[in-house]
């Protein structure tokens, strides 16, 4: 790995309140500080819950790491999955410790932790050594482990065209999957998606006013308010393209009426599903004082 190309290496263990995670982020760091000084570390650690979600932190940073070190295959397997889908080029290469044959998956090595063979190997050099040779008692095995695994690569466009969308989008829990999404949108369309994420209040003002936001391509705007701005403001799917509509045959009718049709035409598609709730005290609106405050407010 002293002779890997890239200058950060990434570290990715388990919790670090396990002695052995501690164990192996530090002394992988004490090695690279004796054989690659040059190479800076970036150690984030989760457990197996957490593993798949903290994996795309990895690709957030302003600097991807060039190599990935993992305790396990899991993780390096979700390492994998968050590169295709949270970044635009290829996944680094990842060096793993495995307990068993890993998946087929490009550019990852493996060094199977086989306990059994191992302490075969260890009583064997223990018997064949020289006295001399353990002194200190210590022992060195050479890993003899370590194998390269190639699939195919990953499918990038071959568009190469600046194409860019603007989305005008609320905060929630889609969008922040979204945003992790769209290294993998423009990896596989060449088209590049900027997220504007604004409160329900400065998107509806931003509807209000749309003429004066001619850059946005898409909306995604809220049930409560859709009927109103459809036909002011938005085109007509079967009007974009060589049409859309089609694609609204995938929802039952109830679906395409309710979240999509504004008079029997198709204005939009639905995204996601929600339960919105609204909890008021009832008591509030039987206050005398607050009635005729508002009272005196909106005469």
């Amino acid at each position: 790995m002293s002779q890997t190309a890239g200058k950060v290496v990434g570290i990715f263990g388990d919790n670090q309140d396990e002695l052995n995670s501690q164990v192996f982020a530090n002394q992988l760091q004490i090695r690279l500080s004796q054989t690659a000084p040059d190479k800076k570390c970036v150690i984030l650690s989760a457990s197996d819950e957490e593993s798949y979600k903290i994996a795309f932190d990895f690709f957030s940073m302003e600097q991807v790491p060039d190599i990935f070190v993992t305790q396990d295959i899991e993780k390096a397997r979700y390492l994998t999955q968050a590169s295709y889908f949270g970044s635009s080029s290829d996944c680094p290469i990842i060096f793993a410790l495995s307990d068993n044959i890993p998946p087929v998956i490009k550019g990852l090595y493996c060094f199977p932790m086989n306990y059994a063979q191992l302490g075969l190997e260890v009583a064997e050099a223990l018997l064949i050594a020289e006295p001399h040779e353990y002194k200190n008692n210590n022992v060195s095995v050479a890993n003899r482990s370590s194998y390269l695994y190639t699939a195919t690569p990953a499918v990038m466009s071959d568009d190469k065209s600046q194409i860019s969308l603007n989305l005008l989008t609320l905060p929630s829990p889609s969008t922040t999957a979204l945003k992790k999404l769209l290294p993998h949108f423009y990896r596989q369309t060449g088209i590049k998606v900027n997220l504007a994420i604004h409160p329900y209040d400065e998107v509806y003002q931003i509807l209000s006013q749309l003429h004066l936001h001619p850059y946005y391509d898409l909306l995604r705007i809220d049930m409560a308010c859709f009927p109103w701005f459809a036909e002011r403001i938005l085109r007509p799917l079967d009007k974009i393209g060589d049409g859309l509509t089609d694609l609204l045959s995938h929802f039952s009718l109830p679906t395409q009426q309710k979240f999509g049709l504004v008079n029997d035409v198709a204005y939009a598609m639905p995204f996601d599903a929600s339960a919105q709730l609204l909890f008021y005290r009832k008591d509030l609106f039987e206050d005398t004082i607050l009635k005729r405050m508002y009272y005196e407010k909106n005469r």
